[in-house]
């Protein structure tokens, strides 16, 4: 398993000395770092806000353009999707591999509920549509 070094800067805890020693460099495997992240393809700039990323907020703006914005939300899913592994590394917010692990999982859950509600309601739209039509 190759393993390679990952600039991580680990945030301080309150009331820590700003001159308090900062450990090494963190290992990380490549294989987790270069996943696809599925939280991060779900939940997009909500995603991208947490993990301190704020230029996927723009893409909110360019939503109210027809086409376009769909266009701009599908194509930021996939940059995500696949960058977001790398991106939730190196924000800084995890001191270890588990913790970005555990967090991560998080994240891909939340996406999955949010799917999941958003369909059931976007069918229920979409019958009560129909059976007016009817």
């Amino acid at each position: 398993e190759s393993r390679e070094t990952v600039n991580f800067k680990p945030q301080r805890t309150k009331g820590e000395p700003a001159d308090a020693p900062v450990s090494a460099p963190v290992q990380s495997p490549g294989a987790v770092v270069g996943k696809w992240n599925w939280g991060a393809f779900l939940c997009t700039w909500l995603w991208a806000a947490c993990h301190r990323k704020f230029w996927p907020l723009l893409v909110l703006l360019v939503s109210a353009v027809p086409y376009i914005g769909q266009a701009a939300q599908i194509m930021l899913a996939f940059y995500l999707g696949l960058n977001g592994s790398r991106i939730a590394w190196e924000c800084g917010k995890y001191s270890t591999v588990e913790s970005y692990c555990k967090a991560q999982k998080a994240w891909t859950v939340a996406g999955v509920i949010i799917l999941l509600v958003s369909l059931v309601f976007n069918a229920a739209a979409l019958y009560t549509i129909l059976s007016y039509y009817k």
